[in-house]
């Protein structure tokens, strides 16, 4: 089906129409009257045609003004929006900037840190250490227990165990190869003591007295049999020989042996030691 071809009407320009629009209702009028109409001596429609065409003209120039208008505000947006796009790609620049240099910087933390855990699990390996061999700490591990007293009957002045005695036994442990030694709960280091005073004896200034529990720890497949062949384990069990003492040396897979008391390990006084005269002290 084919469609109709535009009537003469539908492709008259706008402006042609409305003057025949109005010639027409002149004319119609004047017919109405009775009368005839020439255009030159009825010049209404040309005037009427005219004010259209000038009212056509203002809106076109009004609708030229709001569109040039329209296009200002419109390329003003459009630079604002370029503006705050270039601002923003500047501000992210600056933060990925930021970003990169708290990276690195947490990755040299997280460097230092590891270095730092490993120097303090060495230190704390070399602490626990110092601790166990100066008795600032206690200790655990298997070695022997010896367990002796003096005969009911023994004469306090003479058949009682003495300072010596007890010195001659931790002398002979240290050299057997132990690494710790208590006696009666009394750890035994540099900074304390074992003494007599009257017929007692006192380690680390507190009084110990029969029956006598010696802790030492060390390898206990060896340390009683290394006890034996030295030379104040040889003293000590030929003086329990005459006296009645009957030392009892059991291996135990596990002892403890508590930290010096504190007062016993205060430094009164320190010096540095140059290399030669360390060699001297050793």
């Amino acid at each position: 089906m084919s469609e109709a071809p535009p009537t003469p009407r539908a492709l008259t320009p706008l402006l042609d129409l409305v003057r025949d629009d109005a010639l027409e209702r002149e004319y119609h009028e004047v017919a109405t009257r009775g009368g005839t109409v020439e255009p030159e001596r009825h010049p209404a429609a040309r005037v009427i045609a005219a004010s259209v065409i000038a009212v056509f003209g203002l809106l076109v120039t009004l609708a030229a003004v709001q569109t040039s208008r329209n296009a200002d505000v419109t390329e003003a947006s459009r630079a604002q929006i370029l503006d705050r796009i270039e601002s923003t790609d500047r501000s992210l620049d600056s933060a990925q900037a930021a970003l990169a240099d708290l990276q690195a910087a947490n990755a040299a933390a997280e460097n230092n840190l590891v270095d730092l855990g490993g120097s303090l699990a060495e230190t704390s390996a070399r602490s626990r250490t110092l601790g166990g061999q100066t008795g600032s700490t206690a200790v655990t591990g298997p070695g022997i227990r010896i367990t002796f007293e003096h005969l009911p009957s023994a004469d306090p002045a003479t058949e009682w165990v003495r300072d010596s005695d007890l010195a001659a036994l931790v002398n002979g442990l240290w050299a057997a190869g132990a690494e710790a030694i208590s006696i009666n709960g009394q750890r035994i280091n540099a900074r304390g003591g074992i003494r007599n005073v009257g017929n007692n004896v006192e380690i680390n200034k507190r009084v110990v007295g029969s029956p006598y529990t010696v802790l030492a720890i060390g390898n206990p497949d060896t340390l009683a049999a290394n006890l034996l062949e030295t030379t104040g384990g040889n003293e000590f069990f030929a003086l329990a020989q005459q006296f009645g003492w009957n030392p009892e040396p059991r291996n135990a897979p596990e002892l403890r042996i508590p930290a010096a008391p504190l007062g016993g390990q205060a430094l009164t006084s320190a010096e540095r030691l140059d290399d030669a005269r360390r060699g001297e002290a050793q």
